[in-house]
Formats: structure tokens, C-alpha cells, sequence
């Protein structure tokens, strides 16, 4: 039987695997023994206490020898524990006796995800095409690019309810869309009427809207209020109230919802999908199958994690087991050497003010290049001086020895990624899948020097953006021999002015650095901006620009997502009235529309003419109301969602409109009219003053012309009014 691999996970409480498999014709369930051993190193005066322990349980036990560091081959013995069933100890109520007595023992193999596990040791991937029979048998590899799809029917759903602004449990159902169709009427109808459409249709994939954060819970609320059984998977599920997570991340306070997972559909939440919003469907299949993470589960993960998977999966194969926890700690630094190795990527400070016919220039995939180039790994790094290679400005020594993990793990991703973009041009699935994997990409130099990562190593991350370092040294050194001025430069990219000779640039860039340089494009005009607190500072990437004669943006307001989306307009107006510039003075010459564009909004706002959906802040809850000392904005709105019974954790996004009453602001489902007009007019000035300042009209200079001198407002506008 041929098919494809739809979805994967453990049935815990009968200790098998569920697999439904994708035919052409229709999906099965099957399920499969699976029970990966794990193995237990102690002392040998140990060992029976240990086999006892688990002999209670029924599981098996012998000694094996095993390779247990990636960092030596040296094998040693551990007590192998099978279990003969799928059997996970962190999670089921046997956890407390399992590890009681045995706390000082090292656990290996013991917290790899039994989906993982189990398409490991079948040598199959998630998404993929296989044969099945008495066994599992690839019909495609991990190399394959010119893969089929498992899904040929995907269903996107939404609801109504009779609730304003946020919703809740308590609301109303008014209507359900599935795809085109709407069904209306009384709930029970509502409902029934949806698992007959589901199942008609039959769909392998549900995309929803925020499903796991209240879509799908609360459906499955007004349908047992109702007496319906809701079926929205190939088997029903029950599913009881769950609780999300707050958790910090780069410095950010981020909240991730519960998982609501279908049985035998793939429900995937748009909303918390990172890497469905970047590369739809076709990325997160692609990362699936390098991953060897099921669609469904994937879709709630960070690319991270798909990282960690990999080198999980490829650490398995080469013969060594997993330690439970993380072991590759720190070394220690001295006050000076942390001051040289802690220093992130190099910056060359932009010159502030207007630019013209500057070149950009960027790395391809710069520090995932360096890892695969330079060897580097946690079980390559060495502390040897005279080691064949050493990073530069730290001294570690890098062992040419053997490939390391890392490098092993990522240089196939940078060659697949670098087809797919060769190949993107006409079929967009190849540029989702390229967009997905630039994301592994990324994340694979962070995943180095973070503290859970499994196999992360700071110094890694360290040796890495030391290189980094001096690569773009060695690109600015070449291109001011050759002329050129360097207007900005970070981490891996290049503003240039001057040499045309581009061509011969970027060979020289690669002959001494052995990265890939490439041209982004030219620009007609650039502008940097200044620090609101040292005029003279320009701010790394922060800047506007007419590239390749569109207009491109990094680090203003329009860019922000906190942003209300009436002053998102205003700067998408000031800059259309900007695009058809091609030089510093005609850029100038647009100054006239520009103002206009910035009187007309001031206008409305002070009429009131502004609809406050158009005025809401979009912000990130930093922490509970309580802990807020002060009544900050968001500490209003989050009482304010507190008395509508409403709750909001921290990492969770709040809407609020600045109000000119004592209530301060105003949050979604209350009147959204009574705006605070100076406030808004002021932050008018601010995001207009953002784009004009280096043309001679910064904040203060644009709100002394809106207010006190007349503008020609009935004039032509290079900007239609209807933008705004």
C-alpha cells in the first residue's frame, strides 16, 4: 500500500503509535508497536538495584556498550531499559517512582520525542511518499526536491459570534465559514450542520485564525452546551479546558497558547504558526520532512527547534546516544577575554542625512556559511593554540579532524535552499520552501548560543560572529582599496558608494573570504536616520530608500508592529509621494506633497473624522496588571480587560486607543469615538517627522507648518487623498 505519511503521534495510555496514512483514495489509521530503549549509566554496585527497579515495571534490561559524547568515540557501558512499549517517564504518573533513588544517575535517549523516535528508527519522514507493508520502506529521501504533497485538500475555518471586540465563551455562535460557505442560524443547527460539511469535504488540513488560543476551544464549549458531539478530525476529540504559557525569548515577553490537535486532520493555528506565516503550507512541509517533526505538531514550534531535531536525528544515526540534559556548559572567561569573545556582529556606524546612488550589498546566509566553511561544532572547538586553525581575535583552536555536527547538519540546507531559490522563479512553492529554510538558517547561529539548546556551545556562537567580524572587515578593506566609500555596514551586509566595477568586487570578496558576497541592487536615494539622543549618531538599521525603484523600508513606524494603522497610511502616503524622485533634489521637491499629506490627516484627526479601529496600539503584555506600579497605558487596558472578565497573559497581544477621559484608554468592544486628539495629532507629527527630518523637517518644524501656516490643500496631490 502506497501513500503518504499524514500524521504521527503516541497513544500513551496503549503504549502504541498512530499513524494515518494518506492513499490516493482515502486515510487509515494504523497502529504500530513502537518502544525505543533508553539506557542508565551508574555505578556497578548499582546495577541491581537499577534492574530491579525496572524490572517492576516489566521492562528488560541488559548491558550494552555505547558511544555517549559526540565529542569522543569512545564506548562505554550503560544499562539498556526497554520497554516494549511506548513509554515516556518526564510525562506519565510512573515519573515519581521512575527517577525516585536514582536522581544521580546519567539518563540517556530518555527525552526524544517518540514521533521522532519512531520515524528514526523506520528510516521514513513525515509528508513523505512510502510503501507500506509488512514494514515501512522510503519511496523518496531527504535529498528529494521534486517531492509530491500529502495534502490535496486543505479547509479554512472561521467564526461569528454576537461578542465586540474580544471575544469569549460566553458569546453567542452566530455563524461558522468554511471556506465560501457561511452557515448560519441556531447554534445546534450551526453545528451540526458544520460536521456534515466536514465530513463531506473531508479535508486532510483545518486552517484557522487564533483556532488553538479560542477557536477551537470555544466551539467545542457551544457545542456541548448545545448537546452536539463536534467532530472536527477523523476521530472525535475530547478535549479539556487547557492553560497556555508566558516565557521570555531575545528579552521579549512571549505567550504561547494551548495545542489543540485534530486526530487524523492537521489543524494548523495561522496565528501561532511562525513558520506557516513564512512559508505557508509547502515551507512547513519541507521543514517537516528535513526535521522529522509531524505537520501538525511542527506548526507550533519555532524553527529552533526543527534545528534541534535535526541534529537530534543525525547525533542517532551516527551511533551515540542523546543525555537527558544538556551537557555542554561554559567554560570559564576572564573579565578581559569575555570583553574580546562577547561582542556579537560588526557595525560601521551609518552617516546620517540623504544619500544618492549608494549600492547594497549582502553575505549569503553569512553565518550559517561561516559554521559549514570553518568546521565549527561544540566537539570541534579545541583548546589548543596550535590546532590547524584558530578563530580569530579568541584563539580557539577548530579540529579539521572530522566534520563536525553542526556543519554536517547545515551545509545540506544552505545547498537546498540555494536550488530552490535558482528554481523559484514561476512556482511559488519552491520560494515558500526557500523562505522556510532561510528561517533554519537564521536560527541555527542563535540555537548555538542558547542555554537549552541541546547540543548549543557559546563558545560557538562566540568563534562564529568572530569571523563574521572580520569577513566584513575584509569586505569593507577591498572595497576602499578599490575606491569605494562605506556608507553603513552590519553583520553581513554593505552600503557602498562609488567603484562600479561590481563585478570584479565581489570576486575579490570571495577569493579572500570564501563567502559569497552578493548585489542587492542601487539605489536612486537613501536616507539614514539620526538618534533622537545624539543627532550626530546614526541608528543601524533604520533607514529608508528608492532600491531597484521601489521604495524600501527597515526600523520606522511604518514597519512596527505596534503602530496604529491610520499612521502606517501616513507614511505609506508620505513615501508614495516620494517614489518617483530619483535624485536628492527631486526628492526634496516633494517636500510640498509630503506636508499636505501630514495637514489633511491632522485635519481629520481634529475633526474626529478618524475611526478609532484605525487608532489602536497593538502591544505586547510585558507582565500581569498587578505588577505594573504604575498606571502606564497598558496597565489601563489591562484592567480594563479584567472588568470585561477577560483575561490577558503576559507575552499576550493588547489593543488600546488613547482616550481624552479619566478611563485613559479605550479597549476593542467599547466606544471607540471619544480619541485623544492632541495626543494622536503630536504622534502624527512624530512618524511624519521620522521621514522629513533629514530633508530639514524634523517633529517640531513639521507641527509649527500643520498648525499655524496655510497649505495650498485644494492643489493636485501626487498622493490620492483615498490612501489615507
Amino acid at each position: 500500500m502506497k501513500g503518504w505519511i499524514l500524521d504521527v503521534y503516541p497513544d500513551l495510555n496503549k503504549g502504541k503509535m498512530i499513524v494515518w496514512f494518506k492513499t490516493k483514495r482515502q486515510c487509515y489509521k494504523l497502529v504500530e508497536d513502537h518502544g525505543t530503549p533508553f539506557y542508565v549509566r551508574a555505578k556497578e554496585r548499582d546495577h541491581s538495584e537499577i534492574e530491579k527497579t525496572y524490572g517492576e515495571h516489566g521492562f528488560k534490561t541488559r548491558m550494552v556498550r555505547k558511544k555517549l559524547d559526540i565529542r569522543r568515540d569512545k564506548e562505554r557501558s550503560v544499562l539498556e531499559i526497554s520497554p516494549g512499549k511506548v513509554f515516556d517517564p518526564r510525562i506519565t504518573a510512573d515519573a515519581l517512582n521512575f527517577f525516585n533513588g536514582h536522581t544521580g544517575l546519567d539518563f540517556y535517549n530518555i527525552d526524544i520525542p517518540a514521533d521522532i523516535s519512531f520515524l528514526t528508527e523506520k528510516n521514513i519522514m513525515p509528508s513523505s511518499y512510502v510503501d507500506k507493508n509488512d514494514g515501512w520502506t522510503a519511496l523518496d529521501t531527504p535529498e528529494c526536491v521534486h517531492y509530491s504533497s500529502p495534502i490535496p485538500n486543505k479547509m479554512y475555518l472561521e467564526i461569528e459570534t454576537d461578542g465586540k471586540g474580544l471575544p469569549s465563551n460566553d458569546n453567542t455562535l452566530k455563524a461558522v465559514i468554511l471556506d465560501e460557505e457561511r452557515i448560519a442560524g441556531d447554534e445546534d443547527h450551526i453545528l451540526e450542520e458544520v460536521n456534515r460539511y466536514i465530513r463531506r469535504k473531508d479535508p486532510d488540513v483545518i486552517i484557522t485564525s487564533g483556532g488553538d488560543s479560542f477557536v477551537i476551544p470555544y466551539l467545542f464549549h457551544r457545542a456541548e452546551l448545545n448537546s452536539v458531539e463536534l467532530v472536527l478530525g477523523r476521530e472525535p476529540s475530547s478535549f479539556s479546558p487547557k492553560r497556555g504559557s508566558s516565557y521570555h525569548s531575545y528579552g521579549r515577553v512571549l505567550y504561547r497558547p494551548p495545542a489543540y490537535m485534530l486526530k487524523g486532520r492537521i489543524h494548523i493555528d495561522s496565528n501561532s504558526s511562525f513558520m506557516y506565516h513564512s512559508g505557508g503550507l509547502d515551507g512547513l512541509i519541507e521543514i517537516s520532512r528535513l526535521s522529522k517533526i509531524p505537520l501538525q505538531r511542527l506548526s507550533r514550534l519555532s524553527p529552533g527547534t526543527a534545528i534541534d531535531s535535526m541534529e537530534l536525528v543525525h547525533v542517532i544515526k551516527e551511533g551515540y546516544l542523546i543525555p537527558w540534559k544538556r551537557n555542554f556548559t561554559e567554560g570559564f572567561k576572564t573579565v578581559s577575554k569575555l570583553i574580546v569573545s562577547d561582542r556579537g556582529g560588526h557595525i560601521f556606524e551609518p552617516k546620517v542625512g540623504i544619500h544618492e546612488n549608494i549600492l547594497k550589498f549582502d553575505f549569503a546566509s553569512m553565518y550559517p556559511s561561516i559554521i559549514d566553511k570553518y568546521n565549527l561544532s561544540p566537539e570541534t572547538l579545541v583548546c589548543d593554540p596550535t590546532a590547524e586553525r584558530t578563530v580569530p581575535g579568541l584563539g580557539y583552536g577548530v579540529s579539521e579532524n572530522e566534520r563536525g555536527l553542526i556543519p554536517s547538519v547545515v551545509a545540506p540546507v544552505i545547498k537546498r535552499r540555494q536550488y530552490y531559490k535558482h528554481i523559484s522563479r514561476g512556482d511559488d512553492k519552491f520560494k515558500r520552501r526557500a523562505d522556510c529554510l532561510k528561517w533554519l538558517l537564521v536560527t541555527c547561529f542563535g540555537y548555538t548560543g542558547y542555554k537549552k539548546a541541546r547540543f548549543g556551545s557559546i563558545e560557538v556562537h562566540e568563534s562564529i560572529t568572530a569571523y563574521g567580524r572580520e569577513i566584513l572587515l575584509e569586505a569593507a578593506d577591498i572595497a576602499q582599496d578599490m575606491g569605494y566609500e562605506v556608507i553603513h555596514g552590519i553583520v553581513d551586509s554593505l552600503w557602498l558608494k562609488g567603484n562600479e566595477n561590481i563585478d570584479e568586487f565581489l570576486r575579490r570578496v570571495y577569493e579572500r573570504t570564501g563567502i559569497e558576497l552578493e548585489w542587492e541592487g542601487r539605489y536612486s536615494w537613501l536616507v539614514f536616520s539620526a538618534s533622537k539622543t545624539d543627532p550626530g549618531i546614526g541608528v543601524p538599521n533604520r533607514y529608508f530608500g528608492k532600491l531597484n525603484d521601489k521604495i524600501e523600508v527597515r526600523g520606522i513606524h511604518l514597519r512596527r508592529k505596534d503602530t496604529p494603522p491610520f499612521f502606517k497610511k501616513v507614511q505609506e502616503s508620505i513615501l508614495e509621494s516620494m517614489k518617483n524622485a530619483d535624485t536628492v533634489e527631486e526628492l526634496k521637491e516633494c517636500i510640498p506633497d509630503c506636508l499636505r499629506v501630514v495637514k489633511r490627516c491632522w485635519k481629520r484627526l481634529m475633526h474626529g473624522d478618524v475611526q478609532g479601529k484605525r487608532l489602536l496600539f497593538t502591544k505586547t503584555a510585558g507582565k500581569n496588571a498587578a505588577d505594573y506600579k504604575h498606571m502606564t497605558e497598558m496597565k489601563a487596558a489591562l484592567l480594563k480587560y479584567r472588568d470585561m472578565s477577560l483575561s490577558i497573559h503576559p507575552g499576550q497581544k493588547v489593543r488600546y486607543m488613547v482616550t481624552a477621559d479619566t478611563s485613559k484608554v479605550a479597549v476593542e468592544g467599547e466606544y471607540m469615538e471619544n480619541y485623544d486628539r492632541k495626543y494622536y495629532a503630536d504622534y502624527l507629527f512624530r512618524v511624519a517627522g521620522e521621514l522629513l527630518e533629514s530633508m530639514g523637517y524634523p517633529e517640531d518644524a513639521v507641527k509649527k507648518i500643520t498648525v499655524t501656516q496655510a497649505l495650498p490643500l485644494d492643489s493636485p496631490l501626487t498622493t490620492p487623498e483615498a490612501i489615507i
